[in-house]
Formats: structure tokens, sequence, C-alpha cells
């Protein structure tokens, strides 16, 4: 089993924070992480909005193995429309809990996600950030 941390690293605002603070979902909105061990990079970005079924979708790509429409739902996750199946399907937790893991397939990296309530401190290029959300990720491949 691999376990990999991610730190997401956003504005904060005082008090509970949602999925919107730690992933706003708006067109042009672009994120680059690399891997501090092994140097490879990859970039996420926010296209243009799409509405479907009563709600507003963004295409997202370079998170998931291809462009996902994604938006962020009322349990605080960022969840994917499937369309062959025309139901949403959860992508990324921001709700933390611990004691179990939520499915990630459509990941690029990993299986199997878990958000944790401890918050932690990520120190990088743009500087340190303290009190970031820790979202901790397996995989069996």
């Amino acid at each position: 089993m691999k376990i990999l941390r991610v730190f997401t690293a956003a504005a904060m605002l005082a008090g509970a924070a949602s999925g919107a603070d730690f992933f706003p979902l708006q067109t042009g909105n672009t994120w680059t992480y690399k891997d501090a061990r092994f140097g490879q990079t990859f970039s996420i970005k926010v296209g243009l909005p799409y509405f479907i079924n009563e709600r507003v979708y963004y295409n997202l790509t370079g998170y998931a193995k291809s462009p996902q429409l994604v938006r962020l739902d009322e349990r605080n996750e960022l969840v994917y429309l499937d369309e062959e199946r025309q139901q949403e399907l959860a992508l990324t937790s921001f709700q933390p809990f611990e004691g179990g893991w939520w499915d990630s397939p459509q990941r690029t990296c990993a299986d199997w996600g878990q958000t944790l309530l401890k918050r932690g401190v990520h120190e990088g290029p743009a500087g340190t950030f303290a009190d970031v959300l820790q979202i901790r990720y397996r995989t069996f491949s």
C-alpha cells in the first residue's frame, strides 16, 4: 500500500471552511503541483461552466484521468457527472473524517482518499501555510 499526503493550501475563512475555500471552481483557475521527491509536476485547470440538470458544472482537466464535468455539492464533496449513467459520483471529499476512506476511481494518482481531521502545515515554493486541510491518498497498484 502506498500512501501519499496532499496538502491543499488555500485562503481560509475563520471557522469551518468549505470545499469552495480549498478548491474554488472558477473559470481560469489553475494549480500546478510538484512532487518534492521526484520533481514531477502536473497542472489542474478549471474550464468553462455548463448548465446541466439545473446545476452548474465546470470542465476540469488534469485532476482525473480524463476531463470531467464537476461541481461542489452540499456535502462538501467535489463530484463529477457520469454522463453515461446520468448521476453524480464523488471525486474528492473536503469533509474531514477518519476511520474510513472514500473511493476516488477517476483520480490519476490514487484509488482511495481520506480527509483528515487534524490540520497541518505546508511549506513550499509559495511560502509556509498553517492550518491546511490534509488529504491522504493510497493505491493498491
